[in-house]
């Protein structure tokens, strides 16, 4: 769903608002009242608090701002939580949405800064126009300027002329006038005299006309010069225009492509609020075989987060070479089905198995029953030794060469068996003693068979006792029983004295039983019977552990 914030106005005594949209963290949310972030506190998961109330009219904006650094770091070759997996999503489009909002609130502000600019730059061309016909007006005043300049030119070049024939006529006139000062003719001379202040003026007269023309011209160039600095800031001005419609139209641009990109994002988010959150798909999707073209996204740290992807052949082909090159450290329990192998056929491998006190090899069993290690030399071939551990609490432990090779024990040193040499034991009394540490050589050791019996204490494993049971079962002879259910028993006849050897005695007497209770657990050495309803026995036992 799209992202909004909570923008409410405080009225003065409310300190309580809502958050209406999720978050991963509330780290992530914040409270702005009048813009500026203010201090929180949580009074539940979709309430925040802030003091004191912000005033009446205040805006007050309860927003979310997820960072773009990754909650979690998802690394080649481990396993990727579910967890960790579906906040690094979760986190993806919430900050997408946050974008698209923050774009769009941007992308409405382009647009109104737009308007404005498309009134300017429709003013800059009503400018431009204008003066396009300024410019127009004084290109026209440059050319009757031009023309006018034309016409005094050929002014002046004719004042010129006229200057030259005034000269010329001067020349002439004080040549004349030599001539009447030689011939004395008073009026002649007074003749030439007015003629040559005559020609003096006319020269004053050309010279004051050349001036004029000289003046205009200069005029003319002025208005040139003014044309041309005014046809210069005309285009100047339309280079401006220019300027700001590039600019404008650059603004547009950008407004549409923040316009496109708010539009991608808010479609990007609006598609991913619209659909089924990834948790919920993943857990209603039906459950396939892998394919190895199937493939697996995440964001990559050396792309700066960029999306990247994986197959599920280049995942196993990952942790198949990570496992081969590593050393793994395993603290819960590791299972197989196939066959652990340890370095490649041919080869030598070793398994080492440590936790610091104890090593336990155990058959997975979910039941008491048989275990058994085998050996073989080729994987698949016919076990040729076995270690079996046998059913029970406190199962025997056998050694057995399934093949028709021997079966030895040796040693480098001295052979032992609870810290006392190596021999062959029976009921912890030894009956053999083995020499040169090699058992294919025995030697039959003195055994004292009434100090073994007598070294066994009442009740000691080995022992028999005449036993009452305190339960009242089924019991059949060969059967084992707890220790706990027997008492010692035994038979009190009614003599006071010897009756002697060999004599019948007695008519009458008593069983008896007492004591404490035994310990370990007994087999039944005589006949009792099956039958639940005879409720106590008497009967020999063993003790068997």
């Amino acid at each position: 769903m799209a992202y909004t914030p909570n923008i409410v106005a405080g009225n003065g005594s409310v300190t309580d608002f809502q958050v209406p949209f999720p978050y991963l963290r509330q780290a992530h949310v914040g409270v702005k009242v009048n813009g500026v972030v203010v201090t929180k506190t949580w009074v539940n998961a979709g309430m925040i608090r802030v003091s004191p109330a912000p005033g009446s009219g205040i805006r007050v904006e309860v927003y979310r701002d997820t960072p773009s650094v990754p909650l979690a770091t998802l690394q080649n070759n481990k396993p990727i939580p579910a967890a960790s997996y579906n906040d690094l999503v979760k986190q993806a489009l919430y900050f997408a949405e946050e974008q698209a909002y923050i774009t769009s609130a941007g992308t409405a502000a382009d647009r109104v800064a737009t308007a404005a600019d498309r009134v300017a730059v429709a003013a800059d061309r009503g400018t431009v126009n204008t003066d396009k016909g300024i410019v127009a007006g004084y290109k026209a005043d440059v050319a009757a300027d031009r023309s006018t300049v034309s016409t005094d030119k050929g002014i002046v070049a004719g004042y010129k002329s006229d200057v030259a024939a005034d000269k010329a006529t001067v020349a002439a006139d004080k040549a004349t006038t030599l001539g009447y000062k030689n011939a004395a003719d008073a009026d002649k001379v007074a003749t030439a005299a007015d003629r040559v202040q005559t020609g003096l003026d006319k020269t004053a007269t050309a010279a004051d006309r050349v001036q004029t023309g000289l003046d205009k011209t200069a005029t003319a160039a002025d208005r040139v010069q003014t044309g041309l600095d005014k046809t210069a800031t005309a285009a100047d001005r339309v280079q401006t225009g220019q300027d700001k419609v590039a600019t404008a139209a650059d603004r547009v641009q950008t407004g549409l492509d923040r316009t496109a990109a708010a539009a991608s994002a808010a479609a990007a988010a609006g598609s991913a609020g619209s659909v089924t959150p990834v948790e919920a798909q993943i857990h209603a999707a039906t459950v396939q075989v892998v394919a190895d073209a199937d493939e697996i996204g995440f964001t990559r740290s050396a792309a700066s987060w960029a999306l990247g992807k994986l197959t599920w052949a280049t995942l196993k082909s990952a942790i198949k070479t990570y496992i081969q090159s590593s050393a793994l450290s395993i603290t819960g329990t590791l299972s197989a089905t196939g066959n652990i192998q340890s370095g490649p056929a041919g080869t030598n491998g070793s398994v080492i198995l440590q936790n610091g006190t104890s090593i336990e090899i155990g058959a997975g069993r979910t039941a008491d029953g048989l275990a058994f290690l085998d050996f073989s030399a080729v994987s698949g071939a016919d076990y040729n030794a076995r270690i079996i551990r046998n059913a029970g609490a406190n199962g025997d432990l056998s050694f057995s060469n399934l093949g028709t090779g021997t079966f030895g024990i040796s040693s480098g040193g001295t052979l032992s068996l609870n810290g006392v040499a190596a021999g062959l034991y029976y009921n912890g009394v030894r009956v053999y003693t083995l020499t040169e540490n090699d058992a294919r050589y025995v030697q039959p050791a003195s055994i004292n068979y009434g100090a073994g019996s007598a070294a066994l204490a009442f009740g000691a494993v080995g022992s028999y006792a005449l036993v009452f049971s305190l339960t009242a079962t089924a019991l059949t002879e060969g059967m084992t029983v707890a220790g706990s259910t027997l008492q010692p028993g035994g038979w009190v006849e009614s003599v006071t004295s010897d009756p002697g050897d060999d004599v019948g005695f007695g008519n009458s007497g008593n069983w008896i039983k007492g004591g404490t209770a035994l310990a370990g657990t007994w087999m039944i050495c005589s006949r009792v019977g099956g039958s639940a309803s005879v409720k106590r026995r008497f009967f020999l036992a063993k003790r068997v552990s």
